[in-house]
């Protein structure tokens, strides 16, 4: 493991290199190397070297089907722009159904909003009409007087 040369003056490995040779490791299934940086790494890198581990063993590598690679083809590769309603079409119901929920709760949101501000925007102009409605009657009784 060249990794492991490369250490500080106290003997410690530096974690660039230390998570390095752990990775090359885990790529190679060298259990000696393995047990060899474990026994080197510092005491607060032991658990994150385990995760590492235990994702590697458990994460394996996928490939795409062969209907997906060709969507994906047909998407960015494809000379004819998709509308937005040709895209519509595409989504499975689930998430059209999703869509018209959200866009529905949306709309209403803003509606009750837009109501409210309405509301509270004649409610002033009324109590300012029938405060200068007041004040002007005050004035006409005291220029009577």
């Amino acid at each position: 493991m060249d990794a492991l040369d490369s250490s500080l003056p106290d003997g410690s490995l530096r974690l660039d290199n230390l998570f390095a040779a752990h990775l090359d490791a885990l790529i190679a299934n060298d259990e000696v190397g393995l047990s060899t940086l474990f026994k080197q790494a510092p005491d607060e890198t032991r658990d994150l070297l385990h995760l590492a581990t235990h994702l590697h063993v458990a994460l394996k590598p996928v490939a795409p089907s062969d209907e997906f690679i060709k969507r994906l083809r047909n998407e960015f590769i494809d000379e004819s722009p998709m509308t937005l309603l040709l895209r519509w079409r595409k989504l499975p119901p689930r998430y059209q159904t999703a869509a018209k929920v959200g866009g529905a709760t949306l709309t209403a949101g803003l509606m009750l909003l837009a109501a409210r501000r309405a509301l509270s925007a004649f409610s002033t102009v009324r109590s300012l009409r029938s405060q200068s409605h007041a004040s002007v009657d005050s004035a006409i009784l005291r220029a009577q007087v």
